[in-house]
Formats: C-alpha cells, sequence, structure tokens
C-alpha cells in the first residue's frame, strides 16, 4: 500500500486506526516502493472487496492499494543457520 501523507502524526493516526481490524493478521511498516503491508484474513473475495471498500481507503491518507495473492506455498521455513564471523 503506498500512504499520501508521509508526517508523523499522519502515521501515528493510520497505525493506530489499523489496529481496530481484526481482520488484519499482520501489518508492516516498508521501505521502498510500498509504504505498508498489511494482511488481511478473510473468508472470500467478496470480504476482501468489502475490507478495501469500507475500511481501508476509508483511513486518511491511503493512496494506491495494490493486491496480490499466494497461490502456492512451495518452501516455508521458519529458522536459517546463520554462520558465526
Amino acid at each position: 500500500m503506498q500512504r499520501k501523507l508521509h508526517t508523523h502524526a499522519a502515521l501515528e493516526e493510520f497505525e493506530q486506526r489499523i489496529q481496530s481490524y481484526p481482520e488484519l493478521m499482520k501489518y508492516h511498516l516498508m521501505m521502498g516502493t510500498f509504504d505498508s503491508l498489511v494482511c488481511p484474513v478473510v473468508p472470500d473475495l467478496q470480504s476482501y472487496k468489502r475490507f478495501l471498500t469500507e475500511k481501508l481507503t476509508r483511513l486518511p491518507g491511503v493512496g494506491n492499494l495494490p493486491s496480490s495473492f499466494r497461490l502456492k506455498q512451495v518452501i516455508y521455513n521458519t529458522g536459517r543457520p546463520i554462520a558465526a564471523g
């Protein structure tokens, strides 16, 4: 997601309000092309559309909302050995 407002106050308000959404399992503040990564869990596409149109798009400062959906999990590792030094 890309936000239109990048002030400290706008970010704090956004983060406070987004925490009230039970559909969100994850929210990450990002660096790079997108400002935020939101990971909602909803039962179907109609519920996803409702989440976008009735909640996310109504937050102040929300700009572009590109969506991606995982088709298949190929690898999932929860830990990697990290070589010291």
